[in-house]
């Protein structure tokens, strides 16, 4: 009986658990979602500081945070809803996953000038120095 218990657990296992737990490692290590992360904490980090800093009852911070913390924009005297916890996120994390790899390759770019400037400087050197060794 124990044997047939751990066998459905297994099976259990393999047909819910280990398909969202994979789901869950291929958003972890995916760039927009680790930059939308990012990008949400630096617009609601008054929010998650207040949560996790008062003293306050759970309920109750909550509660503050709905009612005192603003979480729209005003634009041209209109209030939008919503930008700081999803709109500005959302827009920064796109952003910034579209232009990475072109920052990626400036900085690749620049690196190897960098490092072509050096070598001149080198063999610049090494010309000098073999030149008074001759002499």
């Amino acid at each position: 009986m124990n044997d047939a218990i751990k066998e459905f657990a297994g099976v259990v296992k393999e047909a819910l658990v280990t398909p969202v737990q994979e789901a869950f490692v291929y958003r972890a290590r995916n760039p927009f979602f680790g930059t939308l992360i990012i990008s949400w904490l630096c617009y609601n980090w008054n929010k998650v500081a207040f949560f996790f800093l008062s003293d306050m009852e759970v309920i109750k911070r909550i509660h503050y945070i709905r009612e005192k913390i603003p979480d729209n924009s005003i634009f041209f005297g209109e209030s939008i809803p919503h930008t700081h916890s999803i709109f500005f996120p959302i827009f920064w994390a796109s952003l910034l996953s579209l232009t990475f790899p072109f920052f990626t390759y400036a900085s690749i770019l620049i690196h190897k000038k960098i490092f072509s400037s050096i070598e001149s400087v080198n063999v610049q050197r090494e010309k000098i120095v073999l030149h008074y060794s001759e002499s």
